[in-house]
């Protein structure tokens, strides 16, 4: 599972094959887990995580919507 970025202790990344799922990101941080879906920036699935905890950086941060999708 490659990493796609570090930040803030936060630990982006994807697994390389998972063919029946549309584009997303894994987010962890500490026991946290989060999968966002690529094309809306949906939540997808959380563990422990809340999204609004995750949605608070300022829109031009790596986690913005254009930073994702420059990524995927």
């Amino acid at each position: 599972m490659p990493t796609l970025l570090r930040l803030n202790g936060f630990r982006f990344y994807f697994y390389s094959h998972e063919p029946n799922e549309p584009p997303h990101v894994h987010i962890d941080r500490g026991e946290a887990t989060i999968k966002i879906w690529l094309d809306s920036l949906e939540v997808a699935k959380s563990r422990s995580f809340r999204a609004r905890d995750f949605w608070h950086y300022p829109a031009d941060s790596p986690t913005s919507r254009d930073a994702v999708g420059e990524v995927a």
